[in-house]
């Protein structure tokens, strides 16, 4: 993704847990971020779902998102995301957990999740109720040749795709609660 001048610079050690941004779902998911956030400002609330090394949590804390939640079920990546978190001075600014989205204090203005695309085909249910009406799902992980299934599941009278952002043989989703 080129540099732009107001950007703020995130620093990630990956160590054991996944996102470098590097890869081209994570940019295509900072990308979405930058989007949403230059059209509707900072989401009150917001969920970071797999976050792994937090790069994802870390850009939408640095966005001043006021209720930001980041969780995995890997308490490895848990234990990365808040040394991630500590280094970039966001820590305070964001719920770790490797609570089930479920049992979360839903539903939230936004949900990021970069997982693989049959991971997010099963989670459609789960993500329809975590995000309020009108809010957003930044989906990645997902390969071009997957990417009908997954909007497939993420389709009408429950979700719209806003845009998508393709890049290698990777696409990220922008998808609306209606």
């Amino acid at each position: 993704m080129p540099a732009k001048r107001d950007r703020l610079p995130i620093v990630i050690d990956p160590s054991m847990a996944f996102g470098t941004g590097h890869h081209a779902t994570t940019q295509g998911c900072l990308e979405a971020i930058e989007l949403l956030y230059d059209h509707y400002g900072p989401p009150h609330t917001a969920l970071d779902l797999g976050t792994g090394s937090g790069i994802l949590a870390i850009a939408l804390a640095m966005l001043d998102v006021p209720q930001l939640w980041a969780i995995d079920i890997d308490p490895i990546a848990i234990a990365e995301a808040r040394k991630n978190s500590a280094v970039n001075k966001v820590t305070s600014r964001i719920h770790f957990s490797e609570l089930p989205t479920e049992q979360l204090p839903t539903p939230f203005a936004l949900v990021v999740a970069n997982l693989f695309s049959s991971t997010l085909v099963t989670l459609a249910p789960v993500l329809s109720m975590a995000v309020e009406q009108t809010g957003h799902a930044i989906l990645s992980g997902i390969q071009l040749d997957q990417e009908q299934e997954v909007l497939t599941a993420y389709c009408p009278p429950t979700w719209r795709l806003v845009t998508r952002f393709p890049r290698e043989e990777w696409v990220t989703l922008v998808c609306q609660r209606i």
